[in-house]
Parts: structure tokens; C-alpha cells; sequence
């Protein structure tokens, strides 16, 4: 899944459990990333989010685990969920875990699939088979 030395053709839609600074993180590097904040979504249940990403065509990008516990069925058709997994969800770690995912993930990596990044790992559930990769 390495991506060394390309540009991430990556683009997001961040939940309301993303902050602030970490959506300006990736906007200032160059990373498309629509916020829910920036559309009203506030409070919304998971599957709204998914269906709204889904609608957008990109990538959901949250810090609520619930989403690891959806079918992959529920992300047949989906550009794909990544749930960011730590203790510390300080901007300036989740901006740790953000890079980690532009170095290592591309669009058709996560494509149908819902990933859980935490700072060593990844875990991927597509088709229900998961598998973890160091990063």
C-alpha cells in the first residue's frame, strides 16, 4: 500500500468527531476534505455520515469505532471508512496518524473497506476477511 513520492489521490469527508485543526492539517496539504461541521451535520447518526461520504464520493474519515463493527457489506459501492484508533486524539497526534494514512493508503486500497489506523497499525475489513499491517 506504499505511496512514496506520489501525490495522495486521496479525498475525505471528515465526521464531527474529526477536528478542527486535523481537517486544516490535510487541507494545508493540499488533501481535498469536506467537514461535517462545514455542512451543519452535528449529531447525526454513523450511517447518515456513511451515506452522505458514500453520496460524495469520499472517503469517511472518523475517530468513532462504531464503525469497525459495520458488515462490509455496508461499504459495498463506498470509497471506503478509516477510523483513526488512539487513546490520544490531541490534533497534534491525530495529525501523526493522518500522515500515516497519505504515506501508506491510496483510494483503491481502501475501496469497499473500512480501515482502522492506530500509530503502528492497520486493520482491514473488506469482504469480512481482516487483516493488519504494520505501518
Amino acid at each position: 500500500m506504499s505511496r512514496k513520492n506520489r501525490k495522495s489521490d486521496l479525498s475525505f469527508y471528515a465526521d464531527e468527531c474529526i477536528p478542527q485543526p486535523s481537517v486544516d492539517y490535510l487541507r494545508s496539504k493540499g488533501i481535498s476534505v469536506t467537514h461535517a461541521f462545514d455542512l451543519g451535520f452535528i449529531e447525526r447518526p454513523d450511517r447518515f455520515h456513511l451515506k452522505e461520504s458514500k453520496k460524495m464520493k469520499r472517503i469517511l474519515l472518523s475517530l468513532d469505532a462504531d464503525f469497525i463493527h459495520f458488515s462490509p457489506n455496508d461499504v459495498v459501492g463506498h470509497p471506503g471508512v478509516i477510523c483513526l484508533s488512539s487513546s490520544d486524539i490531541t490534533p497534534k497526534h491525530l495529525n501523526k496518524l493522518l500522515d500515516k494514512v497519505l504515506k501508506n493508503i491510496n483510494s483503491s486500497a481502501i475501496k469497499n473497506s473500512i480501515l482502522t489506523i492506530s500509530i503502528d497499525k492497520i486493520r482491514k475489513n473488506k469482504k469480512g476477511i481482516i487483516t493488519l499491517m504494520d505501518i
